[in-house]
């Protein structure tokens, strides 16, 4: 009888601790979902009363420690902390009773108690998590020292060189800083992260006079490290230094073995930046080499791509330029017929025949030749966008939905951003027709769509009809004067923007027309019509919703006529009323380069 009542007894105890161990795995549960909700206050209270039943469970503690840290209650964890201490010993504890003592104002004592941590517990885990305490207190030269006696004392010369360079690059100490990023790169060949820490040391040019010298000196000496010639090769691309830089690449193509391959990328890269000069150089070191080379066909495109974009940045185009372009195309496409690099060409011809020849017939004859030949072709379908434009612009509505019709049922999937262009032209038909009703209901269906570009363009044609619905013959007039717009007919489109804006003084529609025949005037390089025109819209309505564009408008038109004084007024103008504008960034941008113009 007396063993069966041990053994019931036995049983109870064990359900008992069973329960208790059970309520308080509940509680932690409870205590997690506090911290997790960002309620900390209450995660630290059942954190508390789980650390007082049970000081020997660490999650117990460091749960405590979080949220204590979180609100900042360094005094009372300093309480428990001192007394914790005296019965459990390590490390991790002794560093956060040396950053609590600095917190509290104990200087010395913080210091005294880091070094007794290292000297008990020296291990690699200890050296790092004091130097990141340390850089948290914004201690970096004392986390510095940390880690540089940590590789010292465990024998460990290259190790610790992610934190060190985040802490020269916080120092600003580049010296320093380039010797462990060019360590930590050996270590972990992460070129990006490599270029990353090295963008974030440069900050003076004394900075990047030493980071360029030390780079190239150890390129120099590692010739065939292939990390260190693709770092250097970013930095002198970085830098401006283009020529230098191909020599690199140059030489990178050998290591690689790239026959051309890195050539062609720098060509490319540098063409995309606009340094025209050094692509054209890579890319006759391609073109040199003639059909023997595999990349000559992209070399020979990338060229006549870059005279392009040559003769696109200057005002003065003449009609042999073009032509010469056009004759290194059909050099292209005769030499390599069956290349995508033809098919691009092909494109590339239209463009220019339609864009700068002023010969659509000729465009309109390319584009569905390309799109007879390459009827499955990506280019096909920018094809289809292209002359659905030319249609439109022609004001052969009816061909330009057929082409259009045709590009939505032939390439849903394969291009999929000139079918959300074929969607949104079909909206712009049904706009410059007078179908506002229709316009909406096909602008409505591309406003779904957040990830397409032509989203934004499709909402800003409902806020003008929205906005405006209730002038419907204006509202149908000023879609005629936008069609004018996209026809470039700027003489015709002034002049019914002016008609509809004399119509709707006071509207929302007034002040869109007022933009429209300011853009119009700045377009055609009469920048003082364009002021003037601002400059009674804003007068008319101080508050306009377009203040901030106006303003922009206005400072943009000054510095074309080479006013910097008044065009720095208009631009502090958007500083000063619009602080939320999408123009303040590229206002600022205006006014530092004004002011460094006139020193």
């Amino acid at each position: 009888m007396k063993h069966l009542a041990f053994v019931f007894l036995l049983v109870l105890l064990a359900a008992t601790a069973l329960n208790s161990q059970n309520a308080d795995v509940r509680k932690e549960r409870l205590a997690k979902s506090y911290e997790q909700g960002g309620d900390p206050e209450n995660a630290a209270r059942l954190y508390l009363e789980l650390f007082n039943a049970n000081k020997k469970k660490a999650s117990y503690f460091r749960g405590l420690v979080r949220n204590y840290k979180s609100m900042h209650r360094y005094s009372d964890l300093f309480e428990i902390v001192e007394e914790y201490i005296t019965t459990s010993r390590s490390g991790e504890l002794l560093i956060l009773f040396g950053e609590l003592q600095w917190r509290k104002g104990e200087y010395r004592k913080a210091k005294n108690t880091w070094g007794i941590a290292l000297d008990e517990f020296p291990s690699r885990s200890n050296f790092i998590l004091l130097a990141q305490t340390q850089s948290n207190l914004q201690l970096f030269q004392e986390a510095i020292n940390t880690l540089e006696s940590g590789r010292e004392i465990l024998n460990i010369p290259a190790d610790f060189a992610d934190e060190l360079s985040k802490l020269y690059i916080a120092t600003g100490d580049y010296e320093n800083g380039v010797d462990e990023i060019i360590i930590l790169l050996g270590k972990n060949r992460n070129i990006a992260l490599a270029q990353g820490r090295i963008y974030a040391l440069m900050t003076s040019r004394k900075a990047i006079n030493y980071i360029s010298k030390s780079l190239m000196k150890i390129a120099g000496e590692q010739e065939n490290n292939l990390n260190i010639q693709q770092l250097l090769a970013w930095f002198l691309r970085t830098t401006g230094r283009q020529d230098q830089a191909f020599e690199v690449y140059l030489r990178l193509d050998k290591l690689k073995n790239g026959r051309g391959r890195e050539v062609l990328n720098f060509a490319n890269l540098s063409r995309n930046d606009g340094f025209f000069d050094i692509a054209l150089k890579a890319y006759e070191f391609i073109i040199d080499q003639g059909k023997s080379n595999r990349y000559t066909p992209s070399a020979l495109y990338g060229y006549a791509r870059t005279l392009e974009q040559i003769i696109r940045d200057n005002s003065t185009i003449s009609r042999q330029q073009i032509l010469q372009i056009i004759d290194r195309y059909e050099k292209i496409i005769s030499e390599y017929p069956k290349s995508n690099t033809a098919t691009e060409a092909m494109f590339r011809i239209a463009d220019l025949h339609w864009e700068f020849l002023d010969d659509p017939d000729m465009a309109v004859e390319l584009y569905l030749k390309l799109i007879k030949k390459f009827p499955g072709h990506r280019l096909s379908a920018k094809a289809s966008v292209s002359l659905a434009g030319i249609y439109l612009n022609n004001e052969d509505f009816k061909s330009a939905t057929k082409t259009l019709k045709h590009l939505l049922g032939n390439f849903q999937r394969s291009a999929p951003e000139e079918v959300e262009e074929g969607k949104f032209l079909l909206a712009e038909i049904q706009y410059f027709s007078g179908g506002i009703d229709s316009a909406v209901a096909l602008y409505r269906i591309l406003i779904k769509n957040k990830s397409s570009d032509v989203a934004n363009d499709a909402l800003k044609r409902l806020a003008v009809i929205e906005q405006n619905k209730n002038f419907i013959s204006p509202l149908g007039e000023f879609a005629r004067s936008e069609y004018l717009l996209f026809k470039r007919d700027y003489s015709g489109a002034f002049k019914q923007f002016e008609d509809v804006s004399k119509q709707t003084e006071g509207s929302d529609l007034y002040e869109r027309c007022m933009m429209k025949m300011s853009e119009i005037k700045f377009t055609i390089g009469d920048y003082s019509a364009a002021i003037k025109i601002l400059r009674e819209m804003i007068e008319k309505n101080p508050d306009t919703i377009y203040g901030d564009s106006a303003f922009m408008t206005i400072g943009k038109a000054f510095l074309m006529e080479n006013n910097k004084i008044e065009a720095e007024k208009s631009f502090t103008q958007i500083l000063m009323k619009y602080p939320k504008s999408i123009h303040i960034q590229e206002a600022r941008e205006k006014i530092r380069a004004i002011r460094n113009d006139d020193i």
